[in-house]
């Protein structure tokens, strides 16, 4: 196993009522393999965000274990988390680039976690690390692009640059929150295939939230459902049948 979640929930307080809490997550226990690609579905609301992001630890789970290639995630200190945070790459989305910047620009941040803090504040590029920017652009099929401001690209151009930035990063895991979900049904199977062809050829481990039933049962090898943050379904596309959706969507 090179992810393991061990009883892991969460509990948010509520911004509208003082002093209630609301359970995002309900003590999930799960193991993902070296090279699965996971589809996680379940209406809004059900965890998935919540399932995603404590996994790299962008929200820190009530209680329970996230244990990644043996190391528990869950107790390591933000310098701990950062160098750990270079194998786990993030697709989000809204993209989360910079705007003003240009699509080279944004996709050399990508190995900003191997290099010193100084270097990163004085934005010193060296001609190795542009030289691979340009190649994980031409990847996703967006080099003649790479001087654009993102702000000037559609939606899938950015999340194309975001991909050649999770690229840049050299992940061992893809963790994806939505990220083909604001795009039209056409552009989201390019976007889907695009992450499956990368996943593929690097022989990454994948985590993906979709809407998209059809998407999931495409692209995705293992599909985990959610409800009311718990873990309702754990099996194959082949086994996602009526009684399955009825479970994951009520």
């Amino acid at each position: 196993m090179v992810l393991t979640l061990q009883d892991v929930s969460m509990i948010y307080k509520s911004k509208g009522n003082k002093g209630k809490k609301e359970q995002a997550l309900d003590s999930i226990n799960l193991s993902i393999l070296q090279g699965e690609f996971v589809g996680v579905l379940g209406r809004s609301g059900a965890g998935k965000s919540t399932f995603i992001r404590c996994i790299n630890q962008l929200v820190r789970p009530s209680h329970g274990k996230v244990i990644w290639l043996d190391k528990e995630m869950t107790t390591m200190n933000k310098d701990q988390l950062c160098i750990t945070r270079r194998e786990i790459g993030m697709i989000f989305q809204q993209f989360n680039l910079v705007p003003r910047l240009s699509a080279h620009k944004n996709c050399v941040m990508g190995g900003f976690g191997y290099r010193p803090r100084w270097k990163n504040m004085l934005g010193l590029i060296t001609a190795e690390e542009r030289e691979r920017a340009m190649r994980a652009l031409e990847r996703v099929g967006i080099d003649h692009m790479a001087h654009k401001r993102v702000d000037q690209l559609s939606g899938g151009q950015q999340q194309r640059v975001a991909i050649a930035r999770m690229i840049m990063q050299k992940p061992k895991l893809i963790l994806g929150d939505e990220p083909v979900s604001s795009l039209d049904p056409t552009t989201s199977k390019e976007v889907m295939q695009l992450i499956r062809d990368v996943h593929d050829t690097e022989n990454m481990t994948t985590l993906i939230n979709l809407h998209n039933v059809e998407l999931a049962l495409e692209y995705c090898d293992r599909i985990i459902g959610l409800a009311e943050g718990r873990l309702v379904f754990d099996g194959s596309p082949q086994d996602v049948d009526d009684h399955a959706l009825k479970t994951i969507y009520g």
